[in-house]
């Protein structure tokens, strides 16, 4: 099945989404492993992530900072209701999103847990702050995403996968690659 352009895009603006909220590396295209796991919904029928990243879980406790390990955040790029009706992959990260143009998806029809992420073409805009982080405009989080337990050995599994293809697509590579693609 040959991508869209928007949908190209839409993962390129997803890989600068996960940067801004922690992740320390980010890949499209991420292959998931899901083994001796039950399947969370008849749209979970996919084994290849859109957009994958992993970020540091740190609860700052009253007596102090405690490390609770990796989670995995992982995006599903759906342009159309047809491709939403396809499928995805949500059992296979820690906290899972759905990143759609305005309006594509009601809330009440995601499944329970999936977060959704609107995109708005006449919204976007972008920048690199001083401190290299992005500045994202044209996004809005409409449903949070809960957090999922995955066995551990699946979170090794994807931290190394990302490690072994990219270490960390920098800031101004998606810069690059954003300026690239107009819609």
């Amino acid at each position: 099945m040959v991508e869209t352009d928007l949908h190209n895009f839409l993962k390129i603006v997803g890989q600068a989404w996960l940067l801004t909220h922690g992740c320390f590396v980010v890949a499209p295209e991420v292959s998931v492993t899901v083994l001796g796991q039950k399947r969370l919904h008849a749209l979970d029928s996919h084994s290849i992530i859109d957009v994958c990243g992993v970020r540091e879980q740190i609860v700052n406790e009253k007596n102090g900072i405690q490390y609770l390990g990796n989670n995995i955040l992982g995006i599903e790029v759906k342009v159309s209701l047809n491709d939403y009706k396809n499928g995805f992959i949500f059992s296979a990260c820690n906290y899972n999103y759905l990143l759609t143009p305005m309006k594509l998806l009601s809330p009440s029809i995601i499944p329970d847990g999936v977060g959704l992420i609107e995109f708005n073409k006449h919204k976007w805009r972008f920048d690199l702050s001083e401190n290299g982080l992005f500045k994202l405009q044209g996004l809005r989080l409409v449903k949070p995403s809960q957090h999922h337990v995955i066995p551990q050995f699946q979170v090794d599994n994807i931290v190394s996968s990302l490690f072994r293809r990219h270490v960390s697509d920098p800031s101004s590579k998606i810069i690059e690659k954003l300026n690239e693609m107009k819609l």
